[in-house]
């Protein structure tokens, strides 16, 4: 067997999902599946090759980190975009819960809006907080605002930098400059304006 066959083969850390071999190299084992006409990883652990029985096995490592999976929503962050991608560092769980290591996710402008949406921009732009959910947790993660739940929770003004504030109408203005923009936010953004109560009538 030569050296590179050995190296090919030897037990490794693998991530859920990752292709491990072809099923004519070895027959798949607990924690291995097959799909696509590969060996895949069901689970985040050890990879193990026996050479004798021709079976491979991933073994869960004792304490597993925490990594997002598909159907999971998540707070991501923007940090590329072009006409029809915008690509997301993902940060933490819904719930603000930070995972172990950084995962990249990307945004198709197909999966942006049931509706027609020409570019990502007309949704997102750089720098926003989002929630989104996961269609497919292969490397990149597949990403999509396709639900009502989803969308911008953080947003700065494109123009100032300034926070922006959702307005009674649904609006983002931009309270240092005045500034109004578009995103598809989330029910739960965080700054919302205040409504200002009226003067009572009553006299004294």
């Amino acid at each position: 067997m030569s050296g590179e066959t050995v190296k090919r083969f030897a037990s490794r850390l693998v991530t859920p999902g990752e292709p491990l071999c072809a099923p004519e190299e070895f027959m798949p084992g607990p924690g291995t599946y097959v799909d696509g006409g590969h060996v895949r990883a069901a689970q985040l652990g050890i990879a193990s090759y026996d050479l004798k029985t021709r079976i491979v096995t991933v073994k869960p490592l004792a304490s597993q980190p925490r990594i997002p999976k598909t159907g999971d929503v998540v707070l991501g962050v923007v940090v590329n975009i072009r006409d029809e991608l915008a690509t997301l560092k993902i940060v933490a769980d819904d719930k603000g819960e930070n995972y172990s290591g950084t995962y990249t996710g990307i945004l198709h402008v197909s999966q942006v809006s049931t509706r027609y949406v020409k570019v990502v921009e007309e949704a997102v732009k750089m720098g926003d907080l989002m929630k989104v959910k996961i269609l497919r947790d292969s490397v990149p993660y597949q990403l999509t605002l396709k639900d009502a739940r989803l969308g911008v929770v953080a947003a700065a003004c494109s123009n100032c930098g300034g926070l922006l504030v959702k307005t009674s109408s649904g609006q983002l203005k931009c309270p240092r400059c005045g500034s109004v923009e578009r995103r598809k936010t989330a029910p739960d953004y965080m700054f919302v304006e205040r409504r200002r109560r009226g003067r009572g009538s009553g006299r004294k």
